[in-house]
């Protein structure tokens, strides 16, 4: 079993968000990463010695906002340690020079493991032996893919995008409009940047109290935002995506190469 320390701080850039950070070591520079489980992809800052390796360009993904594709810098890892952890020949994003996002650690490192996430430790556990008895709900994502959870509400209840990278539970403004009983939009807007560096602006809301698994989780700030941009190029629509604050009220367990996953009590 591998641990990875975590530190769970709040957010300097929202009163309400939280971030899980931990360091890490890449070729020997020295790293903070964001724990990210929304991005298929870890992430490196422009520094040495990533900046001056032979990279190659592919279509980038898009964010939140729906910003539009854009093309990433890959480059080669040789070994990347997290606690004591090492993923080694990893093809890493490299960030734009003078990037304002945080460097990440992504799915291609925490999909190959069943993750234990203790946020009041905090730490993740890799590889446990699972114990007997464990009541698992299925991972339908593919792997090292974002994970995603059924959340119910009385009558109500859809998939939701599971993203320990996104410091506020965030929610559709369509859906939100749609589901007053759940998410009370609020007159206050704040302003946000999404991992391909898109800001922009959305209102606060709260979303009510919810269950997930056999758990009962509290009611959440959340971010509504227009996901349209980015939902018309999905087959599956993006609702609600889980952010920290709600996700930290628990411990988890992503047995990601089982495709399953549990709460733990």
């Amino acid at each position: 079993m591998s641990t990875i320390p975590l530190a769970v701080l709040p957010d300097p850039d929202d009163a309400e968000g939280l971030q899980a950070w931990t360091d890490a070591i890449a070729d020997e520079a020295p790293l903070r990463l964001l724990v990210d489980t929304g991005t298929p992809r870890s992430a490196v800052p422009h520094v040495d010695p990533f900046a001056t390796r032979p990279r190659r360009l592919t279509r980038g993904g898009q964010g939140a906002f729906g910003a539009p594709a854009r093309e990433e810098m890959l480059v080669q890892a040789n070994t990347l340690r997290t606690g004591d952890l090492v993923t080694r020949k990893l093809l890493v994003q490299l960030q734009p020079e003078g990037w304002g996002h945080p460097g990440l650690l992504g799915m291609d490192v925490l999909g190959s493991h069943r993750c234990d996430f203790y946020f009041d430790v905090p730490r993740i556990d890799l590889d446990r032996v699972a114990e007997p008895d464990t009541a698992w709900y299925p991972l339908t994502t593919a792997p090292h893919h974002t994970p995603k959870v059924q959340v119910q509400w009385d009558q109500t209840s859809l998939s939701a995008v599971w993203d320990t990278g996104a410091g506020a539970t965030l929610v559709d403004q369509s859906w939100a409009s749609e589901h007053a009983d759940i998410v009370s939009v609020h007159p206050e807007t704040g302003r946000g940047i999404d991992v391909t560096g898109a800001e922009a602006s959305h209102y606060w809301g709260t979303m009510a109290p919810c269950q997930i698994g056999h758990a009962d989780f509290a009611e959440q700030i959340c971010a509504v935002i227009d996901f349209s941009g980015i939902n018309a190029t999905l087959a599956s629509p993006v609702e609600v995506v889980i952010g920290l604050p709600l996700i930290a009220q628990a411990s988890w367990c992503m047995d990601y190469p089982g495709r399953r996953w549990t709460l733990r009590s």
